[in-house]
């Protein structure tokens, strides 16, 4: 969250429209374009992060949050699955300090897991869908993740199956596709694409998974975790692929 910058002697403030530092004036002239009533120098009063979708559904309850290959859902609605998932997560033994992959694409699932982890008090570690078998055991040793989250799309439930083959991730939570899809387009999915989807249940792993229908089929209920927003790990985010060996940054 942010916090107030103090004032350092000699040193230029950050938010002023127009100081000085060593009698030289220095302007912000992006300031000019505000809204009127937008205060550059306002603080932030720090809280924990799933809180911001309560917020805004609490403002705006009917507003689309999400529209995914033409289904939308509210902010109420997304809210409401968030609630569920977390209590699911809860029951799962999900709490603070407990890692929980995403291994998903942009899709409301990716929205409704992130702040579910949270509300239930976890840590959310972001994975790329792209990444090979190899990157993603790495990540999930050095993370220490104890659950990943991804859909029944063949494309990622192989590698994900194949974590839990060699022993390398302990559980995973699966996700419909099609049901994220309005109910023509589902139809047509599973009739003309099903050779895209895993079979989760005939998997050899199929005692390792859990099922995301079951994971929130509760009264959304959740158990609020004690959180310091300014300290706790609220996610991983694992960078600098590129020049070498991606490290988890870790973010409050």
């Amino acid at each position: 969250m942010a916090s107030n910058i103090q004032a350092i002697p000699g040193k230029a403030e950050f938010g002023r429209s127009s100081i000085e530092t060593d009698g030289t004036a220095l302007t912000y002239p992006w300031i000019k374009a505000y809204p009127k009533g937008i205060d550059w120098n306002q603080s932030f009063a720090a809280f924990p992060l799933g809180e911001l979708l309560d917020r805004a559904a609490a403002h705006h309850p009917a507003a689309p949050c999400t529209n995914f290959l033409g289904s939308k859902k509210t902010y109420g609605e997304i809210r409401e699955l968030a609630d569920r998932t977390a209590k699911g997560l809860q029951l799962l033994g999900v709490g603070k300090g407990t890692k929980v992959g995403l291994f998903l694409p942009n899709s409301p699932t990716f929205v409704i897991y992130y702040f579910a982890i949270l509300k239930a008090g976890g840590t959310v570690v972001n994975y790329n869908p792209l990444y090979t078998v190899e990157e993603l055991a790495s990540q999930v040793r050095d993370s220490e993740t104890e659950f990943m989250v991804t859909l029944d799309l063949k494309l990622l439930f192989t590698k994900v199956e194949a974590l839990l083959q060699a022993g390398t991730l302990p559980r995973a939570i699966i996700a419909s596709f099609p049901a994220l899809l309005p109910s023509s387009k589902s139809l047509l999915f599973k009739l003309f694409k099903s050779g895209d989807l895993a079979r989760p249940h005939a998997s050899p792993v199929a005692s390792k998974l859990l099922f995301d229908a079951n994971l929130i089929a509760n009264d959304g209920k959740v158990i609020k975790p004690a959180i310091a927003p300014q300290t706790d790990l609220a996610v991983l985010q694992y960078t600098g692929g590129t020049t070498g060996t991606p490290k988890g940054a870790m973010l409050t």
